[in-house]
């Protein structure tokens, strides 16, 4: 646990150019082992392991590693209020949304890659936007944390952007699983 925190903490503390790199490494990395793993029977299920992976490493850095009961306790339910106490000076608003997209992206790629078909991209997104409002909830009910809007949608970007990652991959490469063309 303590790990997973280090890590998390040196990411967090990253200049938005270095973050942006990691993020791009990681994105190419990723493709590039989607695209060579792809007709592999075994891809889906080690996608399905791993995404369970990166969800029980996001559950415990979200709830489980917040130590004692939270002094800042409450639920914000107006929309985009991160952006309105940036524009108000709070400065670190704008890295902890940056944070959250960052956050959910790998899960996006991950559940994109083992979840896409015809129509099947929108559980996905579905996915990480449920597990996103549960952890929001949790961290309220559980004096846990503040319960945002802005998270759960800043999360649901961050993980929907990682499945138009793989959606666009999967235009661009031609493997054929987005060709809607249907059978007459």
């Amino acid at each position: 646990m303590n790990t997973i925190k280090t890590i998390l903490l040196y990411i967090y503390c990253l200049p938005f150019r270095q973050l942006g790199g990691l993020v791009l490494a990681g994105t190419i990395i990723s493709l590039l082992l989607y695209c060579a793993t792809r007709k592999r029977k075994w891809q889906r299920p080690a996608l399905l392991v791993i995404s369970t992976a990166y969800i029980l490493m996001v559950v415990c850095a979200t709830l489980m590693g917040r130590g004692e009961p939270s002094a800042s306790h409450g639920v914000s339910l107006l929309p985009f209020a991160s952006y309105i106490r940036f524009a108000q000076g709070q400065t670190e608003m704008l890295r902890e949304s940056v944070m959250n997209i960052v956050f959910f992206y790998p899960l996006g790629l991950l559940l994109g890659a083992a979840n896409l078909g015809k129509r099947r991209w929108r559980s996905a997104v579905l996915a990480v936007f449920l597990l996103s409002a549960a952890i929001e909830l949790c961290q309220w009910c559980f004096n846990l944390g503040y319960a945002e809007v802005d998270d759960v949608m800043h999360n649901t970007l961050g993980g929907g952007l990682g499945v138009l990652v793989i959606y666009i991959t999967e235009m661009f490469v031609g493997f054929g699983k987005f060709n809607h063309k249907h059978p007459r």
